[in-house]
């Protein structure tokens, strides 16, 4: 098997979605239980979307390299289709914790 075929890096994927998946999970409850707290400080909920988003991106990338009998191109393009939408959203979580702070 070729290193550069999804379905080699298929076991590493699976380890990748579960630790991530059980991570944001956590961080879910944890930003769930102290939602109150958390919103009341300035910046914070900001920083926990992020957190989200950023334990939750490598569960679709995982996914995305998981998912069977696909072409190269098109594990190319899900994966510029994640960055595409992650990245513009960390930006703008970013830019308005600088206006907070």
């Amino acid at each position: 098997m070729h290193p550069l075929e999804a379905e080699a890096w298929s076991d590493f994927a699976v380890g990748i979605a579960g630790a991530g998946a059980a991570l944001t999970g956590l961080l879910f409850v944890a930003v769930s239980i102290n939602l109150e707290r958390i919103l009341s400080l300035p910046g914070i909920p900001g920083r926990a979307a992020q957190a989200l988003i950023l334990l939750a991106t490598p569960v679709f990338a995982a996914i995305a390299v998981m998912t069977p009998a696909q072409p190269r191109w098109g594990l190319g393009v899900e994966l510029i289709v994640i960055a595409v939408v992650v990245g513009p959203l960390l930006l703008a979580l970013v830019s308005r914790q600088h206006r907070v702070d």
